[in-house]
């Protein structure tokens, strides 16, 4: 009974302290204890016909190296959709991401990512300037300009032409189709 009780209480304690020390990996050199991380997504459908677009933004992380600077990089495409990470500057490590996109004009997009409190008591949080890194992704029909801003002031546009390089790993894969779709056909 005492060994039940016993390992009972262990597996309580373990889970409840995964879950307080739960969210982004702290970045070189830092101490986290609690951190939060943030999602923000929009979809809209836009004009007549119907055109769609998406957008989100991921937090994936913190950084105390301010000088890093506010940045859009690591910028791909798959599809109608791009991908890109960047890093925004945040007044507190107690910010979590918020974005909001727009269509600007026709094939012309606009994404606004800002920081806002997480915190109710905002005395509780330590004022320390920090660098949260994100993730986002970007789809509509192309092609189409994509103007990502940070707190409204343009960072990076990025145009994505009617036809962009795609992925080397779908290349490979339509390879590997075309080859098998051959071979068999050469069966009969």
């Amino acid at each position: 009974m005492k060994r039940t009780l016993l390992t009972a209480i262990t597996i309580t304690l373990a889970i409840s302290a995964s879950a307080v020390v739960g969210g982004p990996e702290p970045g070189e050199g830092e101490l986290a204890i609690t951190s939060s991380g943030s999602t923000s997504s929009s979809t809209t459908a836009v004009g007549p016909n119907g055109t769609e677009y998406s957008s989100t933004i991921k937090m994936t992380g913190t950084n105390s190296n301010i000088s890093i600077g506010e940045n859009v990089e690591n910028i791909s495409y798959s599809g109608d959709q791009v991908n890109f990470t960047g890093h925004i500057q945040s007044p507190t490590p107690c910010h979590v991401l918020e974005q909001e996109t727009e269509r600007i004009k026709e094939d012309s997009y606009g994404t606004n990512i800002h920081t806002v409190n997480n915190q109710d008591n905002q005395s509780a949080c330590t004022k320390q300037t920090i660098m949260i890194k994100y993730k986002g992704t970007f789809e509509a029909e192309k092609p189409y300009t994509l103007e990502i801003r940070h707190k409204n002031q343009t960072i990076d546009t990025i145009e994505i032409p009617e036809i962009t390089k795609q992925d080397p790993k779908e290349d490979r894969e339509k390879g590997l189709i075309k080859g098998f779709m051959n071979w068999f056909g050469n069966l009969f």
